[in-house]
């Protein structure tokens, strides 16, 4: 087992091990063996063969990828007719809006949100076109579909502090054309950070990272029934009572976030070797898959007796070729 106490000086002090490492070639072919010679001994002897995700580089810096944010979520209408408005031209508030804002102050009140300016981005998502029976149920629910983030927000907004807000809006029941009240849910509001060129995907924000405080207008002493209000959890849950005439609007409105796209990929782990309680090796192997030139380190850690952790490292270049490009003399048998 390797022991890590920490990243310091102490682990590039000189030790006196006997340890002593030879490496027979440092041209091989692809699946090609890579063969170490040991002569002596160490407490703990960890190889890092120089390939992504063991470079001793990495073994106290992680790695980070410039990543592309892309934002996704997806919603369901239940019950009532009202959802329809979603889909129709010229409706002035539809029954859910997507929006932010860049210069929300976080006062989480109506008056709060009428302070800020936001940036209506609803028409640039898909959203359902048939109600559910169940719109907690987040497999029946639409994709708004997937979008790089930057493509949604005004030029320059990428780099402030942003707030996202969800708005629900039931109209009147009352008028000339009374339409039922509609439920709504939306599930898997989220950011996702992707890197393209090394093939990399992490989650940035899900919807519990935006911790979304719920802002309601409309509701009154009569709606103390709780499915009246709405829910946060894993999903956000709108409801209203389908016997009040009165317009109702909630806000669902996250924490402001800054956008960064970087995924950490942490650091380099080595292959151990030998441990503690091991007999010390007289030789190691490795094989490459991949054409190239290979930084290996071997890391070799010791205890003094009065127990500091020393450390050294010994490193080896080693050139990785396939067959139409090597000049190598192989060995006949019995060589090695």
């Amino acid at each position: 087992m390797v022991t890590m106490v920490s990243c310091d000086d102490l682990w590039t002090i000189e030790t006196e091990d006997t340890l002593k490492i030879t490496l027979r070639n440092d041209k091989v072919y692809t699946q090609e063996d890579v063969v170490f010679d040991f002569s002596g001994d160490a407490d703990v002897i960890a190889f890092f063969s120089g390939e992504e995700g063991s470079e001793y580089k990495h073994f106290s810096s992680e790695r980070t990828y410039e990543g592309v944010p892309y934002f996704t979520f997806s919603s369901a209408f239940q019950a009532g007719s009202q959802w329809a408005l979603q889909g129709q031209e010229g409706v002035e508030k539809r029954p859910l809006s997507i929006l932010y804002s860049t210069d929300f102050a976080g006062n989480y009140t109506t008056e709060g949100i009428a302070a800020a300016t936001w940036v209506d981005l609803t028409d640039k998502f898909t959203f359902p076109t048939s109600k559910v029976s169940n719109a907690k149920d987040a497999t029946m629910a639409t994709s708004a579909g997937v979008y790089p983030l930057a493509e949604l927000l005004q030029e320059g907004d990428m780099a402030k502090r942003i707030t996202f807000a969800i708005r629900y809006y039931m109209a009147p029941v009352a008028g000339v054309e009374p339409l039922e009240r509609s439920r709504a849910a939306i599930h898997n509001f989220s950011i996702t950070n992707r890197c393209e060129e090394e093939g990399l995907e992490a989650e940035y924000a899900t919807q519990g990272d935006f911790d979304f405080t719920l802002i309601a207008s409309g509701y009154n002493a009569a709606d103390s029934t709780a499915n009246y209000l709405p829910a946060k959890g894993s999903y956000l849950w709108f409801d209203c009572a389908t016997s009040q005439p009165d317009e109702r609007e909630v806000w669902a409105v996250s924490r402001t976030i800054t956008i960064d796209g970087t995924i950490h990929g942490g650091c380099d782990t080595p292959i151990c070797i030998k441990a503690y309680d091991n007999m010390p090796p007289t030789r190691y192997i490795y094989s490459y898959t991949e054409v190239g030139d290979y930084d290996i380190c071997f890391m070799i850690t010791n205890t003094s007796t009065d127990g500091t952790i020393r450390r050294r490292t010994e490193q080896f270049k080693v050139s990785v070729l396939d067959q139409g490009e090597s000049t190598i003399i192989q060995p006949e048998e019995g060589q090695w």
